[in-house]
């Protein structure tokens, strides 16, 4: 990508930061754990993002295809893996 995304870096992690602080009773007591539950989140935020990405692409290359008057015959899922895990995306 060839964008520079702290601003949206930055209202992410407040985001996330307060809803945390918020929602998660006894935090001090969890410390040794945040980092790995952290992780856990922003893995499961990553893979969501990916499977929109990839959705969108998807459609997008599929749209291009049909303007020369090709026809898509199937519907199978395609199999992305990537760092955040496994995603299966609909291929019109």
């Amino acid at each position: 990508m060839n964008q520079d995304y702290s601003d949206l870096i930055e209202q992410i992690s407040v985001l996330v930061f307060k809803t945390i602080v918020e929602q998660e009773p006894n935090l001090a007591e969890k410390v040794t754990n945040l980092d790995r539950d952290l992780l856990s989140l922003l893995r499961a935020i990553g893979l969501r993002v990916m499977s929109m990405l990839l959705s969108w692409l998807v459609n997008q290359a599929t749209s291009q295809m049909k303007k020369p008057g090709w026809v898509v015959h199937r519907r199978p899922q395609i199999k992305y893996t990537v760092i955040f895990g496994q995603l299966k995306i609909e291929s019109p």
